[in-house]
């Protein structure tokens, strides 16, 4: 009427990990808890008729070891891309997929150009985005960076999953003035002082004025 399935180890300390109850009915759909350690072929299932069932001598039958391992992880990044340009200073939004069980990653913006470093390391979540900003003191150069995600190393994986983009670039961010004043109707008078005014966009520190 009723089976008994154990999971036990075949390998030291030979414990059982689990123990249920099922019907009889010639299959039990198992979950394999994650908190199971990963092992190669050092497990087990052993199924034994249950005490409730109406046998003296209890039927009982056990597989060979099997394993039982992390699933397979993958990450694959989806932006940047090579056509990407990012500005000094700049916020963009890193993103990426992954498969299996990776609970954080490890971002590095990497040289793809002599001397080929590492710039920045930060660890996240496995969100599948990160706000990446640019530090402003990145130097600026064509097709010669790029992103490396990494499965991290406080993940349960064993060969940490890995993706890295093609070279792309960070440029400084195009500049621009725009006078504010004076205007077309402006009209000074010789010997005053005016204020004169203006915006800017980019990484400009100094500014010639010319009359």
């Amino acid at each position: 009427q009723e089976v008994q399935i154990d999971l036990k180890l075949s390998c030291s300390p030979y414990n059982t990990i689990t123990t249920v109850t099922a019907p009889n009915t010639g299959s039990y759909n198992y979950t394999v808890d994650s908190s199971v350690s990963s092992k190669s072929n050092c497990y087990r299932i052993e199924i034994t008729a249950s005490k409730y069932s109406p046998v003296h001598d209890a039927a009982t039958d056990s597989t060979s070891s099997f394993s039982i391992v992390y699933a397979p992880s993958s990450i694959s990044i989806t932006y940047p891309t090579s056509s990407t340009k990012w500005y000094l200073g700049g916020s963009y939004m890193v993103q990426w997929a992954s498969v299996g069980s990776i609970q954080e990653v490890q971002i590095d913006l990497k040289l793809s150009c002599s001397p080929y470093n590492t710039i920045t390391t930060v660890t996240a979540p496995n969100t599948g985005s990160y706000n990446y900003t640019v530090d402003s003191s990145v130097s600026s150069k064509s097709n010669c960076y790029r992103i490396e995600i990494t499965a991290s190393k406080y993940s349960p994986v064993h060969d940490a999953a890995t993706d890295s983009t093609s070279s792309f670039s960070i440029v400084y961010a195009p500049s621009s003035i725009s006078i504010t004043y004076p205007t077309s109707s402006t009209k000074w008078y010789l010997g005053g002082s005016y204020m004169v005014q203006w915006a800017s966009v980019g990484s400009i520190q100094e500014v010639q004025i010319d009359l």
